[in-house]
């Protein structure tokens, strides 16, 4: 009941405005976009071409963030980033056992052991030590702080302050799992491919906004973020052993 009231909750007003929560996501994905241009043009057929790339593009994004959000104390304020050591930890090992539980899910629906379409491309052929080492920063470094800082810390209370508490969640979770098909997945009519790349986000998304939402810290998120990368990287990793 606690976590519903929160979730219910209505959003207090950012200092800025439904366009510059859209507009942020638009940019992170033209971010992640010229991050692969730029990191496949440099590295050719490398197998740690792919993550590098979107690792680039996480960190274009998060220089975004910086420069147009921080230019006043009030914009840092808003955007939740406080949190103590000891909730951040809880919210570690409850996240990790979210996305166990989500994995499993996904293991009855599609009945299929797949993992994330990110680290789709890592297979025993081509999973060198460098591409699974930019593989872990992404997943567990990049993401988490880039997409955080721009789906739950802009967007999610513009667009639960305009739209209301609960669609504003909903549409920023389902704006994070379109995010993540166009980003990370190769367009595709497989329902199983589908899920990893777009169902599979959209839970997570929601989970993450409602980890944010009760307890009032986009830092929560971005760990428990975290979190889910790590199981990620740890799930590819068993399947190519």
């Amino acid at each position: 009941m606690a976590v519903l009231s929160h979730l219910s909750s209505p959003e207090p007003a950012p200092p800025w405005g439904l366009f510059t929560g859209i507009n942020s996501i638009i940019i992170a994905y033209v971010m992640i976009v010229v991050g692969t241009f730029v990191g496949t043009y440099l590295l050719g057929e490398n197998p740690a071409a792919l993550p590098i790339s979107w690792l680039i593009g996480c960190a274009l994004t998060v220089l975004f963030v910086a420069l147009s959000r921080r230019r006043t104390p009030t914009d840092w304020e808003a955007m939740r980033m406080q949190s103590s050591e000891r909730t951040l930890v809880l919210v570690a090992l409850f996240s990790l056992g979210v996305a166990i539980a989500l994995d499993i899910l996904s293991l009855g629906v599609t009945r299929q052991f797949l993992p994330a379409p990110e680290l789709s491309s890592l297979n025993r052929e081509l999973a060198t030590p460098p591409a699974w080492v930019a593989a872990f920063l992404l997943m567990v470094v990049g993401q988490p702080i880039a997409e955080e800082l721009v789906f739950r810390g802009i967007a999610l209370p513009a667009l639960r302050h305009a739209l209301g508490a609960w669609p504003g969640l909903l549409v920023c979770a389902l704006a994070y799992g379109l995010f993540h098909q166009l980003a990370y997945s190769a367009p595709t009519n497989d329902p199983v491919l589908t899920w990893y790349g777009l169902a599979l986000p959209f839970l997570a998304g929601l989970y993450l906004s409602a980890v944010r939402v009760y307890t009032g810290s986009t830092r929560a998120a971005i760990v428990a973020h975290m979190a889910f990368g790590l199981f990620a990287v740890l799930k590819a990793l068993t399947l190519v052993s």
